[in-house]
C-alpha cells in the first residue's frame, strides 16, 4: 500500500476569501468537526472521510489486517474537496454528496 500524502486544506471561497478565520485551523483541514459515518452494504463495510476519501473493507474476513482493505476512492482532489455526508445506496450504486471548498 502507498504511503499517503498530507494535503492542505483549501480555506479560500470561490470568490478568493478566506473562509475560515481560527489560526490553529488553517490549511491543516482542521475546520470542521461533522463526519459521515460509515455504512454496510452485502459483506461490504463503507467508510467515508472528510477529506473525501472512502475506504472499503470487507467486514467479513477471518484476518483484519491489510488484506480486508479492498479499495480506496477520492471524491475529488486531496485539499479541494470534502464529503460531510453518508452515503447513500441504491439499486446497486452507491452515491455520496461531495463539497468543495
Amino acid at each position: 500500500m502507498e504511503a499517503l500524502t498530507i494535503v492542505p486544506s483549501e480555506i479560500l471561497n470561490s470568490r478568493g476569501l478566506i473562509v475560515f478565520d481560527d489560526k490553529r485551523s488553517n490549511g491543516n483541514g482542521w475546520r470542521d468537526i461533522g463526519s459521515p459515518s460509515p455504512s454496510v452494504a452485502g459483506k461490504r463495510l463503507y467508510i467515508p472521510t472528510m477529506t473525501g476519501t472512502v475506504y472499503v473493507i470487507d467486514w467479513n474476513v477471518e484476518t483484519f489486517d491489510e488484506n480486508a482493505v479492498v479499495a480506496i476512492n477520492d471524491l475529488g482532489l486531496a485539499g479541494n474537496s470534502y464529503q460531510r455526508g453518508s452515503l447513500s445506496f441504491a439499486n446497486g450504486k452507491i452515491f455520496a454528496t461531495r463539497f468543495r471548498s
